[in-house]
């Protein structure tokens, strides 16, 4: 069974598993990720955008494994 998470997408930091840090978080859909979050009890994904200025990313803006 695949779990859905809520995602939000961090410009210009990166953050290493089972590491403590703090960051402010100022667009509206990454405010509604943690929300849901919170909600829902549940963990939410991190993941960078490729282009740290880009104020609406999409899913090709956004680092992923490669495959192959």
């Amino acid at each position: 069974m695949k779990k859905t998470l809520p995602m939000l997408a961090l410009r210009g930091k990166y953050i290493f598993p089972n590491t403590v840090i703090h960051f402010d978080v100022s667009r509206s859909k990454s405010i509604r990720a943690i929300e849901e979050a919170m909600e829902q009890d549940q963990l939410i994904f991190l993941n960078n955008q490729m282009d740290p200025t880009m104020e609406d990313p999409g899913i090709v803006d956004l680092y992923h494994r490669r495959q192959g």
